[in-house]
């Protein structure tokens, strides 16, 4: 691929960029102390610079969003019954609830028909190495 600003043809995909910058790293570690010891095992992920500004589109997790959403809806629904009024906490609270149904259904929309056009995209991108330039460009 050239480059269309400054034609140097050290260009890199994205996804290839990302998925070389990216890496798996497992451990184990024995500790002690004079208490006794322990093992540890895990796993530790971690990306460069660049993979991290060429890294994919992040698709949205309702769940949190709605969780996020019904905690706060708890807490003014509280205060509204204890301060003002039992009557106009219920309706809040209701409102609440159909307001973060709403979200919640437009964040599995986003996944399901927005999210795979924005990845294409991403696809579909192209960085000069030379210059920082990013482009698109279909093979």
């Amino acid at each position: 691929m050239i480059c269309p600003n400054c034609k140097s043809d050290s260009t890199r995909k994205f996804s290839i960029i990302f998925e070389e910058g990216t890496y798996t790293q497992k451990y184990e570690a024995k500790i002690s102390s004079s208490s006794g010891s322990a093992d540890s095992v895990g796993e530790a992920t971690g990306s460069s610079d660049l993979a991290k500004r060429c890294s994919p589109p992040e698709g949205c997790t309702p769940i949190y969003s709605f969780l996020v959403g019904f905690a706060i809806g708890a807490v003014l629904w509280i205060i509204v019954v204890i301060n003002i009024n039992a009557i106009l906490g219920h309706v809040l609270f209701i409102g609440i609830i159909l307001f973060l149904i709403k979200c919640f259904r437009n964040e599995r929309n986003f996944n399901k028909i927005d999210y795979p056009k924005i990845h294409e995209k991403w696809r579909k991108k192209w960085l000069c190495m030379k210059c920082g330039h990013e482009y698109m460009c279909e093979l």
